[in-house]
């Protein structure tokens, strides 16, 4: 929060010292054309200006409206404590002055003390509309952790006439916290299409498409592009793969199926162009390995994946999944094998990949292998009836009988009344009446013992 808040400095002081106008606001009432600290001000000269006003400050013959001057050179110089020191005198002299306490509010949200920012902020709002004062009214509401007051905000500030790209970009962010995809991506697309520069802003935007599905959307034919690559971007489209025929011939010389710049693929690429590296890049990285595993291009997705560095369970999971859908079974239990408990993914999530993956190796007639991720996944969370059904199959096919008739029974107990364990448990003789009687699953006789 505390770099993000003082990404607003510099518009900020844009908005202070914009023109010679502003002069009597620093000065607090009609500058003398002979007050050389005025006219260093003017001349763009802070550090004249400030070397005045200080001698002028000390002497103790100052009025108060020099303090406020000074104030505010302190504060277009970055000299936020300074600012802070000499507001606060004034203020023990002129404690009602609106000027000296917004400029205060201003002062302590850069220096992250928001809540006392906000009580001034507030106080100079309900004398006056300032849409820059009320979007960092905003930014210190987020700072406090009040998303749904900074919410109300920058709706006001958007209503104003004057597009600020920021105020789009705060309320996406939010969204995107909160969860609504929707929502978010169409606050960040203005900031996007309004020029701003918010270093996270196509990460962002890019994360709310995601969210929304909205990964590829529908991939257009465009082209010839007979030597391009998968990734690379020709004016606002994204190249996802190549035009194949019926007979997985290329339907045409450098035909492309393309995506559209309002989708999460394009918009992470672009990120990766526009800033390799820096802060982002581990969650850049992230989601494009996930986008290009959606678009089913697991070459890339791996690619991606293979970037990502230190320990993350987030990206440890994503390379089994992008093993897993590559079908390079072996390299999905070799990784899972490896991975540290706290690497591996959540109980559910584990079950379901070790499903998938027993599966593909039951097609390919690994039934060893298929029996050994059953009882992976029935460890990580016992009982299931998704992974003892398909385990009591395979260890009939492997011949294993009594096994077979034993989880047989055990699903018939602990799920009496699922309509495909009463199939299995028949197929393997549980008597589910007898078994209803007696309280416990009872094998019927077979027609030779009778």
């Amino acid at each position: 929060m505390k770099t993000k808040c003082r990404l607003s400095v510099l518009s900020g002081l844009l908005a202070i010292c914009a023109s010679a106008a502003t002069l009597g606001a620093a000065c607090g009432a009609e500058a003398p054309v002979d007050d050389p600290a005025a006219k260093a001000y003017l001349a763009g000269d802070l550090r004249r200006a400030q070397r005045l006003l200080e001698k002028e400050v000390a002497s103790g013959k100052a009025r108060p409206s020099r303090y406020l001057f000074l104030g505010r050179v302190y504060f277009m110089r970055r000299n936020w404590q300074a600012a802070r020191k000499t507001l606060d005198e004034l203020l023990k002299k002129d404690p009602d002055n609106p000027r000296a306490r917004e400029l205060l509010g201003r002062t302590l949200f850069r220096l992250d003390e928001f809540e006392k920012a906000v009580e001034l902020y507030e106080e100079s709002l309900g004398s006056v509309e300032n849409a820059e004062l009320r979007l960092e009214l905003a930014e210190g509401l987020i700072g406090l952790g009040r998303k749904t007051d900074a919410t109300v905000q920058l709706r006001k500030v958007i209503e104003d006439k004057t597009p600020r790209p920021k105020a789009h970009y705060l309320l996406g962010k939010l969204r995107l916290e909160s969860g609504l995809g929707h929502w978010a991506s169409r606050q960040l697309w203005v900031a996007v299409k309004l020029g701003s520069k918010e270093p996270d802003l196509r990460l962002a935007l890019a994360r709310a498409f995601f969210m929304e599905g909205r990964v590829t959307g529908a991939l257009a034919a465009a082209g010839p592009f007979p030597d391009a690559e998968p990734g690379a971007r020709v004016g606002e489209r994204l190249l996802v793969r190549r035009v194949k025929g019926p007979a997985g011939d290329e339907k045409g010389p450098g035909l492309w199926r393309v995506a559209a710049a309002d989708t999460a693929l394009y918009q992470i690429e672009t990120f990766l162009a526009e800033r390799p590296g820096g802060a982002y890049q581990a969650a850049a990285l992230l989601l494009a390995a996930r986008c290009w595993l959606a678009a089913g291009d697991h070459a890339r997705a791996a690619k991606h994946a293979a970037r990502l560095r230190g320990r993350s369970r987030e990206a440890a999971v994503l390379k089994l999944k992008i093993a897993l859908a590559a079908g390079k079974l072996d390299e999905f239990t070799r990784l899972l094998a490896a991975a540290p408990p706290d690497m591996k993914p959540p109980p559910e999530e584990l079950v379901r990949l070790l499903l998938h993956a027993s599966l593909a190796l039951q097609v390919e007639g690994n039934l060893k292998g298929a029996l050994a991720l059953l009882e992976n996944a029935d460890a990580a969370m016992p009982g299931r009836s998704e992974v003892l059904r398909p385990a009591a199959q395979v260890l009939a096919r492997l011949g294993r009988t009594e096994e077979a008739h034993a989880k047989a029974r055990l699903l018939a107990e602990l799920h009496p009344d699922s309509p495909k364990v009463k199939l299995i448990a028949g197929r393997f003789g549980v008597d589910m009446e007898a078994m209803e009687k007696q309280g416990a699953p009872v094998l019927r006789e077979k027609e030779d013992e009778k």
